[in-house]
C-alpha cells in the first residue's frame, strides 16, 4: 500500500471526488500537519502546501506537474478580517492561524513588499482582542458567514492581494510524489485526479452534500450552496503546464524559500 497524505479542508473535494485506486491508504489533516509529514518522509505521495515545497522536501519528493489547488483571484478562504485598514496595521495585534504553509506566509510577503511593516511582529495567541485575524480553509469560510465578522470592516482576501500583486495566478498546495516511485506513480495519480476533476465538473451540485457533512466536521458550522457555488467556481485545480511552471518559478526565484 501507497501512503498518501490529504488536505482536510473541502477545497481538495474535487481532487478526490472518486475514490482513491485501492493501492493507496489515505490520511487526512490540516495543512501544517500534512507538511510536517512530508519534510519527515511519511508520504509516498502528498498534498502539501505550495510555499513548504522547500530545498529539504523536494530532495525527497517531486512535484506532480500541473495539479494543485489553486486560484487566479478572490478566493474566499483565505481572508484577513481586520478593525483597522491594512496600510495603518502595521503594530497592530494581529491573530494568524497556525493551520498555514502557504497563505501566511504568501500574505506576509505581500506585507513586507507592498506595505512595508512584518506581518508576524505583533502575532498574538488569540482572537480575542486582536485588531486583526488571518484564517485559513473552512475556518475562514465559516467566518465569513457569521455574525462575528461584522466586527471586522476590512476585509482582504489573498487572491485579490496576489493577482494585484504578481504576474502569476496563485498556487496554494502542490502534490508530491516520492522521487524513487515517481515512475510508478505519477501516471496513476494525473489519471485519477483528471477522472476526479471530470466528475466534479459535470455535476459539482452532486458532491455539496458531501461538501457540507466535511464543513461541518471541520468548522463546526454549516456552509451555504451560495458560498459553495462561489467557492468552486474559484478554485482552480489544474493549470496549462506553462502556466504551472512559471507559477511555480515566481515563487521559487521571489519568495525566499
Amino acid at each position: 500500500m501507497y501512503k498518501f497524505g490529504k488536505v482536510s479542508y473541502i477545497n481538495a473535494l474535487p481532487l478526490f471526488a472518486l475514490d482513491l485506486p485501492a493501492q493507496f491508504e489515505l490520511e487526512e489533516g490540516i495543512p501544517a500537519s500534512m507538511n510536517a509529514a512530508a519534510m519527515s518522509g511519511r508520504f509516498d505521495a502528498a498534498v502539501i502546501s505550495r510555499w513548504r515545497y522547500v530545498p529539504q522536501v523536494a530532495r525527497e519528493y517531486a512535484l506532480l506537474p500541473d495539479f494543485c489547488i489553486g486560484g487566479d483571484g478572490e478566493i474566499y478562504s483565505v481572508k484577513l478580517f481586520s478593525k483597522i485598514p491594512l496600510e495603518r496595521l502595521d503594530g497592530g495585534k494581529i491573530f494568524i492561524t497556525d493551520e498555514s504553509g502557504t497563505s501566511t506566509r504568501a500574505f506576509a510577503h505581500i506585507c513586507a513588499k507592498k506595505y512595508g511593516f512584518d506581518f508576524f511582529k505583533n502575532r498574538v495567541p488569540d482572537a480575542r482582542g486582536a485588531d486583526a485575524v488571518f484564517l485559513i480553509g473552512d475556518g475562514a469560510l465559516a467566518f465569513l458567514e457569521s455574525d462575528e465578522s461584522r466586527a471586522y470592516p476590512y476585509q482582504y482576501d489573498l487572491g485579490e492581494m496576489w493577482k494585484s500583486f504578481a504576474p502569476v495566478p496563485m498556487i496554494y498546495a502542490v502534490i508530491v510524489v516520492r522521487r524513487g516511485m515517481f515512475a510508478e506513480l505519477s501516471r496513476v495519480l494525473s489519471d485519477y485526479f483528471d477522472s476526479s476533476l471530470s466528475a466534479f465538473r459535470a455535476d459539482p451540485e452532486k458532491y455539496f452534500p458531501r461538501a457540507k457533512s466535511l464543513f461541518k466536521k471541520s468548522a463546526g458550522r454549516e456552509i451555504s450552496d451560495a458560498l459553495l457555488s462561489r467557492y468552486y467556481g474559484a478554485l482552480k485545480y489544474k493549470f496549462p503546464a506553462d502556466t504551472f511552471a512559471r507559477t511555480i518559478r515566481y515563487v521559487d526565484e521571489n519568495a525566499d524559500l
